[in-house]
Order: structure tokens, then C-alpha cells, then sequence
């Protein structure tokens, strides 16, 4: 039989993750409307990146020389695909290409800090897995109530506009 696990976590420390994924989401979004889902998908790389360097802040993790190899793999493919993306589209396409691509970048930082404060979470306090879900879901979806609800309002440019005139 398994034990169950109570928990002594208060419920707003999961606040933080949950407005981290939704910074990711959005982040994620708007970058794909500008780069190429496979930019998008190389550029998720920087993952690793973000978390190696958190890991090392944070945490104090070492690192072998492999570690550090496959970290700077990934960081001359993430240029070599940030730099061709950027010098293949057209001169006016280039700044949004760009400003994609950082927007990709971020969402990767947000999901990365996401991580680092579910780690630490976890290792301070005893937290059963499925309400650490319930929690970051239920947070996640207030804080979309209230910040979608507010933006169904804003007009947009002709560009934007939908049917209905809004986002």
C-alpha cells in the first residue's frame, strides 16, 4: 500500500510557476507568428542552456567537460540557426524575425526559472506531485481570467483585426 503524502506547502508559492508558464505560452505564441516553427524548435534548445547556468547558480551542480561541450554545441547551433533565420527573410521581415526570435529566447528563460522554483519547492517542502499540478493549474487559469478577460476588449490596427474587431 502506498502512503499518502501530506503536504505543508502553502498554495500562492505556486503562484510564481504558474505565471512563469503563462509567460511562456504568451512568449511562445507571438514569437511563432514571426520565426519558422523550426527557428522556434531549435531555439527551445536554449533550454538547456538556461537551465545549466540556474543549476550552477542556485544549486551549486558541477559540470564535466562534456557537460560544457554539449552546452556550447547547442549554443553555436542556436546562432548558426538564429543567424541564417535572421538573413533569410526580406529587410522588412528582419526586425520581427529578430524580435521572434528573442521572444522565443525568454519563453525558454520563463520555463527554465518555472523549473528552478518547482525544484526548490520540492526539496523544501513536502508537496504530493498531483496537488503540486492541481495547484499550478488552477493558478494558471486565474491568472489567464484575468488577464485575457481585460484583453478581449482591445481594438487592434486594420492589420489585426479580426471578424469581430478585437485580438
Amino acid at each position: 500500500t502506498a502512503k499518502k503524502r501530506l503536504t505543508n506547502v502553502h498554495p500562492f508559492y505556486l503562484v510564481v510557476p504558474a505565471a512563469c508558464e503563462c509567460v511562456t505560452t504568451a512568449m511562445t505564441a507571438i514569437a511563432l507568428t514571426m520565426i519558422p516553427a523550426s527557428t522556434a524548435c531549435m531555439l527551445q534548445s536554449t533550454l538547456l542552456v538556461f537551465a545549466a547556468i540556474e543549476q550552477r547558480i542556485i544549486f551549486g551542480k558541477g559540470y564535466y567537460r562534456h557537460h560544457f561541450v554539449g552546452i556550447c554545441l547547442i549554443i553555436a547551433g542556436v546562432l548558426e540557426v538564429g543567424l541564417i533565420a535572421a538573413k533569410d527573410g526580406s529587410e522588412s521581415q528582419t526586425g520581427s524575425v529578430m524580435f521572434g526570435m528573442i521572444a522565443m529566447i525568454v519563453a525558454q528563460i520563463a520555463t527554465t526559472a518555472k523549473y528552478m522554483i518547482e525544484e526548490s519547492v520540492l526539496l523544501v517542502h513536502d508537496v504530493d506531485d498531483m496537488l503540486m499540478v492541481g495547484l499550478e493549474g488552477m493558478w494558471g487559469l486565474l491568472i489567464y481570467l484575468l488577464a485575457l478577460t481585460p484583453m478581449q476588449m482591445l481594438t487592434c490596427g486594420e492589420y489585426y483585426v479580426s471578424d469581430t474587431g478585437t485580438l
